[in-house]
């Protein structure tokens, strides 16, 4: 059966979906985590930019390469301007000429393009509000050590904090913070969602160990300039 028949098509309604109710999870930590989108934006566009400007290259300078990839190249082209446009229906469903993130996948699920729409498919359902469909995907996707890998690990963070499985959102967002290396500007930035997250899950000496390296490692970033008042009442 196609991946994509596992989804209730109900839940793809007509109108999109704007998921944007906050959620305060957890009274250990006082950092109160914002939506997805309100946080991670510029770090999930800048990856579909990216991406975007990739396959129309890929496209121009490889048209004589396989023929498979090509076609589901032109297809992600496509789907990430919706994406781009705000749209997660017409970018997971298509529009009736060109395919959504979710054909792709069965159409195209051998190749490096097939494999990057479970990282958009998972984001839509992020923005959606459906938690679990999002983890599917993101987890189908197949993972290296750049930025794309990075947001994907932040995005399993955020979605498994939604679900107050603190720990193994901690982790996700440990991850998320060591690629494509370490740097003083996605690290530390990672790392307080981590630190936040072990808080919840009661393991406060994890956290206060990922505020010291903040504060050791990043004191010039702005995470590093406002870890000491955390660092504090957990010391206290």
């Amino acid at each position: 059966m196609a991946k994509k028949d596992k989804i209730n098509k109900e839940e793809l309604v007509d109108e999109e979906i704007v998921y944007e109710e906050e959620i305060i999870k957890g009274s250990s930590s006082s950092q109160a985590p914002l939506t997805f989108f309100e946080k991670y934006k510029n770090i999930i566009f800048g990856v579909a930019a990216v991406v975007a400007v990739g396959f129309i290259g890929y496209m121009w300078f490889n048209s004589n390469r396989e023929e498979k990839t090509v076609e589901a190249n032109d297809a992600m082209v496509r789907a990430v301007m919706y994406f781009e446009a705000d749209s997660t229906r017409l970018a997971l469903e298509g529009d009736g000429q060109n395919s959504g993130f979710l054909d792709i996948i069965d159409d195209f699920g051998g190749t490096a393009p097939g494999n990057l729409a479970n990282y958009y498919a998972g984001i839509c359902y992020l923005k959606r509000g459906q938690i679990e469909q999002a983890i599917e995907y993101l987890e189908d996707f197949s993972k290296g050590d750049d930025m794309v890998a990075a947001s994907a690990y932040a995005s399993l963070g955020y979605a498994y904090e939604e679900l107050q499985e603190f720990e193994k959102a901690a982790s996700f967002y440990e991850k998320a913070s060591r690629l494509p290396e370490e740097n003083g500007s996605t690290t530390p930035f990672y790392l307080m969602d981590a630190a936040r997250n072990y808080e919840s899950a009661g393991d406060n000496g994890k956290a206060l160990e990922i505020y010291q390296k903040i504060k050791k490692k990043f004191p010039l970033s702005d995470e590093g300039q406002k870890v000491d008042k955390y660092i504090a009442r957990l010391e206290s």
